[in-house]
C-alpha cells in the first residue's frame, strides 16, 4: 500500500474530494450516512463496527490510565497526594473522571475512537489520517504518529466559562434550596437503625393520602427492615431539578417534605457560609494546575505513540472548575453531621460508586465509625459500564499513597455477573442476593395478534446517544410496509421531547404505561444498553442491540447470544430476515442464563435476602475495622 494513502475519519459530511484509493472510516449518525455519495457509502468503514472490535482493549487502557496518573508519584508526590484538602476526602474521588461516568464524562468514549482509528490507520498501512469535524483534541493525540489533516474541525468549545458559570449557578440553586428548606423544615427526632440513601423527591418520595413512602429503588426492603423492627431513616437529599419534567415548583416539593416520617433532608445540616465557602475554594484546581506542569505527569499519557493528555487535560480541569467537586464535598459534610446526629448501625445506598455515594460513604463513615456501609446494586453492568469500578490496588487498598477510594464495606449484588464485577474492583465482601429494585417475578408475556412486525425501541436515559438508534430504525425500515415502529423512552428522559425526532415522528410511535404490556405488543425490542432488554428476555420477549459509537453498557456484551447491528444496513437486512422468517424465540436455557447473570432468582425474594443479610450485619460483629484511608477527612 502506497505510503501516501490516507485515512479518512469522517464525524461530519466531507467538505472535500475524497480520492478514490483513500479509505473512509465513518462516525456520521445514520441520518448524516444516509445523504453520503454513494461513491463514498459503499467503501465505508462502519465506525460502530470498528469500536466494537476494540472495547476490550480499550476498556482495559481506560481502567488502568486513570489510576497511573492519578497514583504514580511524579516529583515525589502523586496527583492525589497534592490535592489532599484538611477536614475533607480526597478531591479527587468526586472528579467526575475519576468517577468513570462514562454516561456523562466523554472521556471513555473518545479513547474507543482512539482505538479504532488508530487501528484501522495500522492495519490499512496508512501514514496520514484527514479528520473530517469532531475535536481538535483527537486530531492533536495522533500528531506524533501520523501526519494529520483537519477539515471543518470544531475548535474547543468555551468549556472554561461554562464550567464556572455551572458552578456558581449551582452554588445560587443550594443557597435558594437552604432558605426554602429553613423556611419549611426541620430534623426530625428518631432513633435510627438503617438510614437509606435518597433524593427527595425523584428516589423517593411521599403519598399524603396513604401516609406511605415510596422508594424507586429499595422498594420493598425500608418496610421489611420496619416489620422486623427496625428504626429506619432517608438520608435524603434535596434534588427538585432531578423530575423537572414534572416543572413542579421547588418550594412546593420543600412543603411537600414537612412532616414526612424517617425523612432527613442532608441539607438542613449546612449553613450558608459552608454553601459559598465551599463553591469559592479553587485549592483543587491550584494543586492540579501546579502538579501538570511536571514533565514526568505528562508522559504518563503517551502509549503506543499517541499522546492522551489533550484528550483528557480539558476534562480534567473542566471538573476542577466546575461545582462537581464542591458538590461532593457538601454532600460529605452534611452526611457526616448527620451520621454524627443519627448514629445509623448501617447506611445503604443505591448508587454504588457514583460521586454522591462516595460523599455519602465518606461522609456516615467518619461522622459515625460504628456504622457498616452497604451498597445495593441498582441496574446491571458489564465491564464497559464501569461507573462501579476502582482499581482493586491502587484505588480500592490505596496503594502506594495510602489514599483509597471511599466505598461500603458490603455490596449486594444483582446477579452473578455483578457480584463478579465488584470483585474484580477489589470489593472482598460481595453478596449475592439480587437487588430490591427488581423483585416482581418475571413471567412470560402474551403476544397480542398484530399483522406484520412490530420493533419496540427502548432507549435509556441518555437520549442523545439513543436518537441515533431511533434514526437506523427508522432508515433501516423506510421502505419496508408492515413494519411498526414503537418507543418506550425512559420516563425522564424522553427521546419525543428532542427537537430532533420531529423527523422520525410519522413512522415512530411513542408508547406508555405498563412495561409488560409494551412487551406484548412487540416481536422484538431494539435497545442499546437498556436493563429493560433483560426483563425482556425474562418475558420472553427476543431482543435486538443497535451498537452504539460509544460505550456498550449492556450486560449483553458480557453474556452474548443477542444479534447486534452496527450500521442501518445490517438491521435492514435483519429486518427482512424476519420479515420473511419470523424471529427465534427466546429458548428456556438462554433465559435463565440472563436470569443468573443479571437478577439471580426469580422468586420475589431479593427484598427480604436483603433485610435478612442487612439484620445479620447489624447483629453480628463488625469483622474488620475500616482503615482511615477508605473514607479519609474530618470535621
Amino acid at each position: 500500500m502506497s505510503s501516501t494513502t490516507t485515512l479518512h475519519v469522517l464525524y461530519s459530511p466531507p467538505s472535500v474530494r475524497i480520492p478514490h484509493g483513500d479509505f473512509v472510516l465513518c462516525f456520521l449518525s445514520p441520518q448524516e450516512e444516509e445523504i453520503l455519495p454513494q461513491e463514498i457509502r459503499k467503501r465505508i468503514i462502519v465506525g460502530r463496527r470498528e469500536v466494537d472490535r476494540h472495547r476490550e482493549a480499550a476498556e482495559r487502557f481506560y481502567k488502568e490510565l486513570l489510576p497511573r496518573f492519578s497514583a504514580t508519584p511524579c516529583g515525589g508526590k502523586t496527583l492525589r497526594q497534592s490535592l489532599a484538602m484538611e477536614g475533607a476526602s480526597n478531591p479527587w474521588w468526586y472528579h467526575q473522571v475519576s468517577c468513570r461516568a462514562v454516561e456523562w464524562d466523554p472521556t471513555f468514549n473518545t479513547i474507543l475512537h482512539v482505538f479504532a482509528v488508530d487501528g484501522v490507520a495500522k492495519e490499512r498501512h496508512v501514514s496520514a489520517i484527514a479528520f473530517h469535524g469532531g475535536g481538535k483534541d483527537l486530531a492533536e493525540a495522533f500528531k506524533q504518529k501520523y501526519r494529520i489533516e483537519m477539515h471543518g474541525i470544531s475548535r474547543p468549545q468555551k468549556w472554561l466559562f461554562r464550567s464556572v458559570g455551572s458552578r456558581f449557578k449551582k452554588m445560587l440553586g443550594e443557597l435558594q434550596n437552604l432558605h426554602l428548606l429553613k423556611k419549611h423544615l426541620s430534623l426530625p427526632k428518631i432513633k435510627v437503625d438503617v438510614a437509606f440513601q435518597g433524593f427527595w423527591d425523584w428516589s423517593v418520595s411521599y403519598d399524603q393520602k396513604t401516609g406511605e413512602m415510596t422508594d424507586n429503588y429499595f422498594r420493598a426492603l425500608p418496610g421489611l427492615l420496619k416489620e422486623a423492627g427496625r428504626e429506619i431513616c432517608w438520608f435524603a437529599w434535596f434534588s427538585p431539578e432531578g423530575r423537572s419534567y414534572r416543572q413542579i415548583p421547588a418550594e412546593q416539593v420543600a412543603r411537600g417534605a414537612r412532616g414526612v416520617p424517617g425523612l432527613v433532608i442532608l441539607q438542613l445540616f449546612l449553613t450558608y457560609m459552608d454553601i459559598m465557602k465551599c463553591y469559592a475554594d479553587f485549592r483543587p484546581l491550584i494543586a492540579y494546575l501546579a502538579f501538570r506542569k511536571n514533565r514526568e505527569f505528562g508522559e504518563l499519557f503517551i502509549e503506543d505513540g499517541v499522546d492522551y493528555f489533550p484528550l483528557i487535560d480539558t476534562r480534567l480541569l473542566a471538573g476542577f472548575y466546575d461545582g462537581s467537586i464542591p458538590d461532593a464535598v457538601l454532600t460529605e459534610r452534611a452526611t457526616r453531621r448527620a451520621a454524627a446526629k443519627y448514629a445509623p448501625r448501617l447506611v445503604i445506598a443505591f448508587l454504588e460508586m457514583f460521586q454522591f455515594s462516595r460523599a455519602l460513604y465518606a461522609g456516615a463513615g467518619n461522622g459515625s465509625p460504628d456504622s457498616i456501609l452497604c451498597a445495593m446494586q441498582h441496574a446491571s453492568y458489564n465491564r464497559e459500564k464501569c461507573m462501579y469500578y476502582i482499581d482493586p490496588e491502587r484505588d480500592y487498598a490505596g496503594r502506594p499513597d495510602g489514599i483509597a477510594c471511599p466505598r461500603p464495606d458490603y455490596v449486594f449484588a444483582m446477579g452473578e455477573l455483578g457480584k463478579l464485577l465488584f470483585e474484580e474492583a477489589g470489593f472482598t465482601k460481595v453478596i449475592l442476593t439480587g437487588s430490591a429494585r427488581y423483585d416482581t417475578p418475571y413471567a412470560p408475556v402474551t403476544r397480542i395478534p398484530d399483522e406484520g412486525l412490530s420493533i419496540l425501541l427502548m432507549p435509556t436515559l441518555f437520549r442523545e446517544q439513543e436518537i441515533e438508534m431511533v434514526q437506523a430504525a427508522y432508515f433501516a425500515t423506510e421502505h419496508m410496509p408492515g413494519v411498526r415502529l414503537l418507543l418506550r423512552s425512559h420516563p425522564a428522559h424522553r427521546v419525543e421531547d428532542m427537537p430532533e425526532f420531529k423527523r422520525y415522528s410519522d413512522r415512530v410511535t411513542p408508547v406508555g404505561g405498563d412495561l409488560r404490556g409494551n412487551y406484548a405488543m412487540a416481536d422484538v425490542v431494539l435497545f442499546s444498553y437498556s436493563t429493560t432488554a433483560e426483563e425482556a428476555i425474562m418475558c420472553n420477549v427476543p431482543v435486538w442491540q443497535w451498537l452504539p459509537a460509544g460505550f456498550n453498557g449492556s450486560a449483553f456484551r458480557e453474556i452474548g447470544g443477542v444479534r447486534a447491528f452496527a450500521s442501518t444496513v445490517e438491521l435492514r437486512d435483519a429486518v427482512g430476515d424476519a420479515l420473511e422468517h419470523g424471529i427465534l424465540p427466546v429458548s428456556a436455557s438462554f433465559r435463565e442464563k440472563v436470569l443468573r447473570a443479571c437478577f439471580y432468582k426469580n422468586d420475589g425474594g431479593n427484598a427480604r435476602r436483603i433485610t435478612d443479610e442487612c439484620i445479620r450485619l447489624m447483629e453480628g460483629r463488625r469483622e474488620h475495622m475500616r482503615s482511615s484511608g477508605a473514607h479519609g477527612g474530618g470535621e
